[in-house]
C-alpha cells in the first residue's frame, strides 16, 4: 500500500494504520468476488490501487469539512462510495446499485470493513426520492444520461461530481438542454493526473442551481 499512501499524500489526504488495513482488506476481497462477480476489469486486479482507489479518492479535495450526506451512483464494487468512506468516515454514504450480485458484494465487503453508516440499496437510481448534498458517478454513460439520473438526487445547493475520461467536449455541449431543465450549472472540469499512471481523470462538477 506504499503508492497508496504517496498518492494520497500528493491528494493532500491524510492516511493511517487503521485506513490502510481496511484498503488491503477491501482490495483483496474485490479480486476473490471477481472471479465471480464482474467487478472489474482482470487487467485492472494488478492496479486496483492506482486505477480504482487512487482515481475514487481524487474528488475528496472537493467535499467541504463538515457533515454530508452522499450518494454513489452505479456503486458496483463500491467505487467511488467506499474509499470515500474509508478516508472519510464521518460522511453517510449510500451506495445505489441495481445489480444483485454486486448488492451481495458490498454488504459483504462493508461488514468485513465495520463500516457504519453506509447504506446499500438494491436499485435504480432513477426511481430513488431521496435527496443528498453530494452525489458521485464512475459509472460509464454520457454526461447527459448520468444528468437525467443523477441531479433529481441533489439538493438545492448539492453537488455532482461525474468521473469522466478522454474528450468530453461533445458530452458537454450536448448536456446543454438538460442542465437547464433540471436546475443544473457546470462549476468547472477538473483534470487530475493521478499517480503512478499516465491517466488524467476529469471531473465534471455540477451544483444544483434550482429544484
Amino acid at each position: 500500500m506504499e503508492k497508496l499512501e504517496r498518492g494520497l499524500k500528493k491528494f493532500g489526504i491524510k492516511f493511517n494504520r487503521k485506513q490502510q488495513e481496511k484498503f488491503v482488506l477491501y482490495q483483496k476481497e474485490i479480486i476473490a468476488w471477481n472471479r465471480k462477480v464482474n467487478l472489474i476489469s482482470k487487467k485492472d486486479e494488478n492496479r486496483i490501487v492506482t486505477h480504482h482507489f487512487l482515481d475514487s479518492a481524487c474528488c475528496l479535495r472537493y467535499f467541504p469539512q463538515k457533515a454530508l450526506v452522499i450518494a454513489d451512483v452505479g456503486s458496483g464494487a463500491g467505487l467511488p462510495g467506499i474509499p470515500i468512506k474509508i478516508l472519510r468516515p464521518d460522511l453517510k454514504i449510500t451506495l445505489i446499485e441495481s445489480k444483485r450480485k454486486k448488492i451481495y458484494f458490498l454488504k459483504s465487503v462493508v461488514e468485513k470493513l465495520s463500516l457504519v453508516n453506509i447504506n446499500i440499496i438494491c436499485e435504480r437510481a432513477e426511481n430513488i426520492k431521496t435527496q443528498y448534498d453530494i452525489v458521485v458517478t464512475r459509472k460509464l454513460m454520457r454526461l447527459k444520461k448520468s444528468l437525467k439520473i443523477c441531479l433529481p438526487l441533489l439538493k438545492e445547493g448539492g453537488l455532482f461530481i461525474n468521473f469522466k475520461g478522454g474528450d468530453i467536449t461533445s458530452e458537454l455541449k450536448e448536456a446543454e438542454r438538460i442542465l437547464k431543465k433540471l436546475g443544473g450549472c457546470i462549476k468547472c472540469v477538473e483534470k487530475v493526473k493521478l499517480p503512478f499512471t499516465n491517466k488524467e481523470r476529469k471531473l465534471v462538477l455540477i451544483h444544483k442551481c434550482f429544484t
